[in-house]
């Protein structure tokens, strides 16, 4: 994905002090990947360290720690002041915390001018350059104060229920000449300008509007599970999975799971099915580790799992008992598809169904608790699951879009959250971090 958004700086303030601030969730890792530059830049490098340059080497920060957390959002705060103690004219936040463990730490000098950043520079947002870096993944809330230097509490603070950094939807700060806020929010317009300033960007490429955000975080699939030796190639923010370019079983888990409540989510079959070569359903988080040694969902370990394969073949294990099949237990799928799953974990209850409808060979009705596949939840957690041959699978766990075609429709789950393609069976919820927090 080569989206980027720019505009070209004015003359800007004296160039002594300014901040950066922007919440990302990561895509694509181990990849050079630039999320904000003009001069000065904030990168992730192809070794997953964060690396900051400011102003063609005046100052400079590369991390000890790596970041490679595909299921969660950062907040990143990059602060500039060279009018500041020797150690603190450029200070990198992760998460409200400051960053004090570098490989390299090098400070601007005193009163040092960032001739860089403003002076007619262009502001690059999802890119470098325009041309190389692109960052892979989901950003909102993109701040550049000019002229004013910022803590990260500005713009964040801890949640005092659950002690968790969370975001400060309308901070009060000073923009600037060159000064912008970026929320990302407006569908139609996600590059407008929400500070006093009301900049006019430029968006080139195409940029996909997300339910996903700092305040909700929903479910994707998780980059990190994978099957040793095999090629994965993630997309979309970690929505599709692609493995036509690779050889033999493809195992993808979510990154978010529950051990109760009721969880919904779509998938469009964009291959063409046949022969069991494509699975999906829920699978314990206890379970995962074995499956990437073993194939299939529910294949030859004694973890609960349940799964269905692409010819109406109903494929589970149990806390007690290896793999099974029942052959003919719903109607197959086909190229073209849109497939809808329902786990009820509070009921033990496995729901399948396509296009709108849900199936009738078990009469599956989630929203009455009738007939679907009946299991022993076992008090594990569970997350969506699936297993592909030489295939490709496009998820929607509630971002409203199939890679980048919109689902068509505005479904909501009974709290509000998501958009599906289908109504959302009353009960259920898309697994999203704030419907974690009540239910599961």
């Amino acid at each position: 994905m080569t989206a980027t958004i720019t505009r070209t700086n004015s003359g800007g303030s004296s160039g002594t002090k300014w901040t950066r601030s922007l919440w990302i969730k990561r895509g694509a890792l181990s990849a050079n990947q630039t999320f904000c530059a003009s001069g000065s830049y904030i990168t992730f490098t192809s070794t997953d360290f964060i690396e900051v340059l400011d102003s063609a080497g005046v100052g400079m920060l590369v991390t000890n720690r790596k970041f490679r957390d595909p299921s969660a959002w950062y907040h990143i705060v990059l602060t500039y002041d060279s009018t500041a103690g020797s150690s603190d004219r450029l200070i990198l936040y992760v998460n409200g915390v400051r960053e004090t463990s570098f490989s390299t730490n090098s400070q601007p000098a005193l009163n040092q001018v960032d001739t860089a950043t403003n002076n007619g520079q262009v502001q690059y947002i999802g890119t470098r350059t325009g041309s190389n870096y692109y960052f892979l993944g989901e950003m909102s809330h993109v701040h550049f104060t000019d002229g004013y230097a910022y803590p990260a509490s500005t713009f964040g603070e801890t949640d005092a229920t659950d002690g968790m950094w969370k975001i400060k939807t309308s901070p009060t700060v000073t923009y600037g000449t060159n000064g912008f806020f970026l929320k990302m929010e407006d569908s139609s317009n996600l590059d407008l300008d929400s500070s006093s300033n009301g900049h006019t960007f430029t968006t080139s490429g195409t940029l996909t509007s997300t339910k996903d955000n700092p305040s909700n975080n929903f479910c994707t699939l998780n980059p990190l599970f994978k099957k040793v030796g095999v090629t994965y190639n993630f997309t979309n923010g970690n929505n599709v999975l692609d493995t036509t370019g690779g050889s033999g079983w493809h195992q993808a888990m979510g990154t978010l799971g529950a051990s109760s409540g009721k969880w919904y989510y779509e998938a469009y079959a964009n291959y063409s099915p046949g022969a069991n070569n494509t699975q999906l359903g829920f699978g314990s988080a206890d379970y995962l580790a074995q499956t990437k040694a073993d194939g299939v969902i529910g294949g030859g370990v004694s973890k609960p799992s349940f799964g269905l394969y692409d010819v109406g073949q109903l494929n589970y294990s149990t806390d007690s008992a290896n793999a099974q099949e029942t052959a003919s237990w719903a109607a197959a799928w086909t190229s073209g598809d849109y497939l809808m799953f329902a786990a009820d974990l509070d009921n033990g209850k496995f729901y399948y169904g396509k296009n709108g409808t849900w199936d009738t060979t078990n009469s599956n009705n989630p929203a009455a608790g009738t007939g679907g596949y009946s299991f022993t939840t076992g008090g594990y957690t569970y997350t969506p699951m699936m297993s592909l041959y030489y295939q490709d699978i496009i998820t929607n766990f509630g971002n409203g879009y199939f890679t980048t075609t919109s689902a068509g429709a505005t479904n909501a789950d009974d709290n509000g959250h998501g958009v599906f393609k289908y109504d959302v069976p009353a009960g259920f919820y898309a697994i999203c971090t704030k419907n974690i927090k009540e239910f599961g």
